[in-house]
């Protein structure tokens, strides 16, 4: 199993009280190693207090808000996991999102840091760098690395990220297998996202009648094939809206939703907000 992903942003930071920042939503993921100090991050429905000595991470596409009272001293880290044989990080594992940090992870974020200088967020207001150029320029910079740094930022990344895997992840290691057979169904919706999927066209991929397909699929997913589809499409929609420049109209056609209306709704169904409104927030400045 390979899990590759893309670093963006990576450095050492105090915050203060100006750190509050609302209905934030990214395409990417964000990890801290909180130093000194505490903060606070909402998201589906859950407040976590991160103090000192604790690892903390936000998934990608997760609508979230956080603030803090006097200061906070973090490591952190941002990057874009790539899916690998079609199925992403977070569909094959259950993940704790607040876990004790272990004492080689502040070498390990030290490290992480000198191979990979000059990543800092300047402007810590997300409206400043979740947009096209930024992350489109600091994904590129990893490119660029000579491949001994490469794929030691890498590793460090990838000890780091699982800190956060759940225990029962690991004990259900048929669960994953039973995903894993499922990857020509996730190419199938991958490479088709912006056509009319229909429930016959993924059972099709594994030559099972439509009733039994959705039934299984539901069991190793935890969710209805079309539920998964509707899912995948507002994903890819929120990462065109931030990293190309097509209308929102465009981008709707290109998850395969004609009809903007529909769009829309389902948009605001799964990111609390209006493509306008991601947009908007989104924008470059």
């Amino acid at each position: 199993m390979l899990i590759r992903q893309t670093l963006l942003f990576n450095s050492f930071d105090v915050v203060g009280n100006w750190w509050k920042f609302k209905e934030v939503i990214s395409p990417f993921s964000r990890l801290y190693l909180i130093t000194e100090g505490e903060g606070w991050v909402y998201y589906n429905n859950q407040e976590f207090h991160l103090t000192s000595g604790k690892l903390f991470l936000i998934p990608k596409f997760t609508f979230h808000s956080y603030k803090c009272n006097e200061t906070m001293g973090h490591f952190y880290l941002c990057f874009l996991d790539e899916i690998v044989d079609n199925i992403g990080m977070y569909d094959l594992f259950q993940f704790n999102y607040l876990v004790d940090a272990r004492p080689e992870d502040f070498n390990l974020f030290k490290r992480l840091n000198e191979l990979n200088p000059g990543r800092r967020i300047v402007n810590p207001d997300p409206a400043t760098y979740d947009n096209q150029n930024t992350v489109l320029s600091f994904s590129q910079r990893m490119n660029n690395q000579n491949f001994s740094e490469f794929i030691e930022s890498q590793g460090i990344m990838l000890q780091l990220t699982s800190r956060f895997i759940a225990e029962n992840s690991i004990e259900k290691t048929p669960n994953l297998q039973s995903k894993a057979k499922l990857s020509k169904v996730y190419h199938y919706i991958d490479q088709n996202l912006n056509k009319k999927i229909t429930l016959s066209d993924l059972s099709a991929q594994i030559f099972l009648s439509d009733d039994y397909f959705s039934k299984i699929f539901n069991e190793i997913m935890g969710v209805r094939p079309m539920e998964y589809v509707n899912r995948k499409r507002i994903e890819r929609a929120q990462m065109l809206l931030v990293t190309t420049n097509l209308s929102i109209c465009q981008v709707a056609e290109k998850v395969g939703i004609t009809n903007y209306s529909y769009f829309s709704t389902m948009f605001k169904k799964y990111t609390l907000t209006t493509p306008e409104g991601y947009q908007k927030l989104h924008s470059q400045i």
